[in-house]
């Protein structure tokens, strides 16, 4: 099968770009020249098959969906070395839509681009090389494949020619045709094709298409001998070689119908032949021969065609290693003679198999001060000791009684006395069987686990934009960075779901150790982590870290032990408290979201602050016994807001008092978070779900809250709520917003922009005396007015006048 790499980019290229269309594109495949008598299997040293290579980079040819698979690598593995076939992939959506789709019913749809190519009606310098059906298991990580090579097969075959004017045989060794001049005159050919080379290099703008496979050798017949007289034909002594002697030019009709009748009488039609067979030509010899008999109506009962195999093929890039799939035992034309001469395509076994994939390594490269030929010359080299080993062979085929059709005027090939649906075209490959099928390749046996699981990861959310959710923003997900300030039942609930979310950076912060109670509700612990009699637990923070990488390699997690200072709790370390503050202040600065999930209501104070003096999205998620509140903060007291839509409140915006120490002669059942299991899921649940429709807002935590009274004024992924409140006893759920509330302990523009000038010691003063915060933030002052309101009850009860 192909590279392994071209699987795994087609099935990024599915996921993210393709989704449900099931129509081909165009992707490009090569094959390479053999060296000397043909690349050998190192082991048996028998002549390896003719292959076609397909890795990642042909994935990023002319098509503007496969460029968006994000595929940056823009170097060719084609260009320079390798013949480039271009050709198309259709990935079908179900493995009923492959086995039901008719086959040859399909390959004949691409018979019209073969004849236009042949008619000079299309702009490609080369024809439909291949084509595959495919059905990719994005779950199971494997792929069900047909490739096909297309070529025109007329019903009744090609065959040799023994009419050729200097007596050689239908099929001969071209340096055997060549006489005593062989060495000259095979390095001046090398040469020539070299500098069609370069210069197809300098004028294609796609480097993609810098090589195509078939061109027209002038003035090699000059040099031609019969071999069966020894090379006694004078043409071999009499003929000078100079640097003009050989010319090699891309086939097209132009180029053929420019040159004068007496250069088009003695042309060579050549084509880069990937077959090492001594005696049978390779497969895209069939399409050469169709596009000389119709495209350009050549109907000679000799035409000389030349199978292009140098001596050397010298590199002018590095490409990457390739794996090969050999193109082998492929089909017959129809109705094919079975006499001597019928002209046939050399299919070879494959002789080297490694765990159901082919693998072959590109030969040694010899450097540019190995030779001294001139630049176009140095693409190539001989071996040096006057033996050049050249196992190009030379064909003579009559194309004068070709039938393409039943109804075809015998010897005519005009567009009007073809009929282009009745032209026979074969191609499909035979699996590893030895029959017309599929093939089927598991990449699971080969992927890294760490691949596998980041694309499983990502598996669930890339389907959700086929159909449900097109606009949904995977790579931003996953470029989201989130900070955690708790690593608790909530944290292991929002990291949990985060991971499924796709996000990739997950920070725990948490001063505390796992304990025996924890393992059974919060699912990143362990027993293990329990510690034992004599020794503590591990710190939730980092163990929490840990157990999230091995449940998914791929992410980024990091566990930071500190203690969050809080009102009402003095600080007994000055320099260990002004050291976590500017922690926290880091991390929280450094991360795209923050989650408060911590179990006391004054640690949430210093991160709300923090989070509103820098202007961050921070979700707040807290638990009842029965209930639970989930609500994304409101942005920074700077940010400009109308009238139309407020700054929304935070967690504190509500509450009348500082918060203060919540811990203090509590008994056990109020120090602890004594809530019902469900409802740490759900909230967590919730509170991601709310970080991913507000981060799909186009307005982010600027975002108007809605509520759920059935208007659809959210985002792409629904309403965006200010909070969240849920009643289990009742099965209720409310969405209520609040406005900021300009007196707040929290986000205040008094209590922001203090901490901002004073940082250490404003927070020192707060958790020594929580009357203070009250004090700074208009609080007090807003309580001591409210007291001084006078208010007259009406009483509208009259059983006092009754009595």
């Amino acid at each position: 099968s192909p590279d392994l790499t071209f699987w795994i980019a087609l099935s990024n290229l599915k996921l993210d770009s393709l989704g449900l269309d099931d129509s081909p594109f165009p992707v490009n495949g090569g094959y390479y020249i053999p060296y000397n008598s043909g690349r050998r299997n190192s082991k048996t040293n028998a002549t390896l098959p003719p292959r076609v290579l397909f890795n990642h980079a042909g994935l990023g040819g002319d098509s503007g969906r496969c460029r968006s698979s994000g595929i940056n690598d823009n170097s060719n593995p084609f260009s320079n070395e390798r013949i480039v076939l271009p050709g198309s992939m259709r990935v079908l959506n179900t493995p009923e839509s492959l086995k039901k789709l008719d086959k040859q019913e399909y390959l004949k749809s691409l018979r019209t681009d073969l004849l236009k190519w042949c008619r000079g009606e299309s702009d490609d310098s080369s024809p439909l090389g291949w084509t595959c059906l495919s059905y990719l298991d994005l779950k199971k990580h494997a792929a069900v494949y047909w490739f096909a090579f297309p070529a025109l097969a007329p019903r009744v075959p090609f065959v040799f020619s023994n009419s050729d004017t200097n007596g050689l045989p239908s099929v001969s060794s071209l340096q055997d045709c060549l006489g005593s001049k062989k060495i000259n005159v095979l390095e001046m050919l090398e040469a020539s094709v070299a500098t069609m080379r370069q210069n197809m290099l300098e004028h294609s703008n796609n480097g993609n298409s810098s090589l195509t496979p078939y061109f027209i050798v002038l003035g090699l017949t000059e040099f031609i001998c019969d071999v069966s007289n020894s090379g006694a034909n004078n043409s071999d002594s009499s003929t000078k070689l100079t640097a003009a002697s050989i010319e090699c030019l891309p086939l097209s009709h132009k180029a053929y119908f420019d040159l004068s009748p007496a250069k088009r009488s003695k042309a060579i039609f050549a084509f880069f032949d990937p077959c090492s067979s001594s005696t049978h030509p390779g497969w895209p010899g069939r399409n050469l021969l169709a596009y000389l008999n119709i495209g350009l109506g050549i109907k000679c009962p000799c035409v000389r065609i030349l199978c292009y195999r140098p001596s050397v093929w010298r590199r002018i890039t590095s490409v990457p290693s390739l794996v090969a799939v050999p193109v082998n035992a492929l089909p017959n034309s129809p109705n094919r003679s079975k006499t001597r001469n019928t002209f046939e395509m050399k299919p070879e076994d494959d002789e080297e198999e490694v765990g159901g994939v082919l693998v072959d390594e590109p030969p040694k490269v010899l450097s540019d001060d190995e030779s001294n030929l001139s630049p176009a010359e140095n693409l190539f080299q001989t071996s040096g000791n006057d033996q050049i080993e050249h196992t190009s062979i030379l064909l003579h085929v009559s194309l004068s009684d070709v039938i393409w059709d039943s109804s075809q005027k015998k010897g005519t090939t005009d567009k009007q006395d073809l009929d282009d649906d009745s032209i026979p075209v074969v191609g499909w490959e035979m699996n590893s069987r030895g029959r017309p099928g599929p093939r089927s390749v598991n990449l699971a046996s080969v992927l890294d686990k760490t691949k596998i699981a980041e694309q499983s990861v990502d598996l669930n959310l890339k389907l959700m934009r086929w159909r449900l959710i097109p606009t949904l923003d995977t790579t931003m997900l996953s470029s989201t960075r989130c900070l955690l300030l708790g690593a608790g039942t909530l944290g292991c609930g929002v990291a949990r779901t985060l991971l499924a979310w796709g996000v990739r950076t997950i920070t725990f912060v948490d001063n505390g150790r796992v304990s025996y109670s924890n393992p059974v509700r919060q699912s990143l612990f362990e027993l293990s982590d329990c510690g034992t009699a004599t020794s503590q637990g591990s710190f939730k923070a980092t163990t929490a870290a840990t157990a999230l990488k091995k449940i998914f390699p791929g992410v980024v997690s990091e566990g930071f032990v500190m203690t969050i200072p809080m009102p009402g709790h003095s600080l007994s370390d000055n320099a260990a408290a002004k050291r976590d503050i500017e922690l926290l202040e880091k991390l929280i600065c450094s991360h795209d979201i923050i989650f408060l999930l911590t179990d006391t209501r004054e640690s949430r104070w210093l991160p709300t602050l923090i989070a509103s003096a820098n202007d961050k999205i921070l979700i707040n998620t807290a638990l009842g016994l029965d209930s639970w509140l989930v609500m994304r903060h409101g942005c920074s007291p700077d940010r400009t807001v109308t009238s139309n839509n407020p700054r929304l409140g935070c967690y504190f915006c509500n509450d009348i008092v500082a918060p203060e120490n919540s811990m203090k002669e509590r008994t056990l059942d109020q120090q602890c978070t004594v809530t019902r299991p469900g409802l740490a899921p759900i909230a967590s649940a919730l509170a991601v779900e709310l970080m991913v429709a507000l981060l799909h807002h186009k307005d982010r935590h600027l975002a108007k809250a809605d509520s759920n009274d059935g208007v659809d004024r959210g985002g792409p992924l629904g309403i965006i709520p200010h909070q969240v409140r849920g009643q289990i006893s009742t099965y209720g759920i409310m969405t209520p917003k609040s406005p900021s509330f300009d007196c707040c302990t929290a986000c205040s523009p008094k209590v922001v922009n203090l901490y901002r000038r004073e940082r250490f010691d404003f927070v020192k003063r707060v958790t020594a005396n929580t009357s203070y915060l009250e004090e700074v933030s208009g609080l007090a002052d807003f309580r001591n007015a409210a007291e001084t309101v006078n208010v007259d009850w009406e009483d509208d009860d009259d059983s006092d006048e009754s009595m």
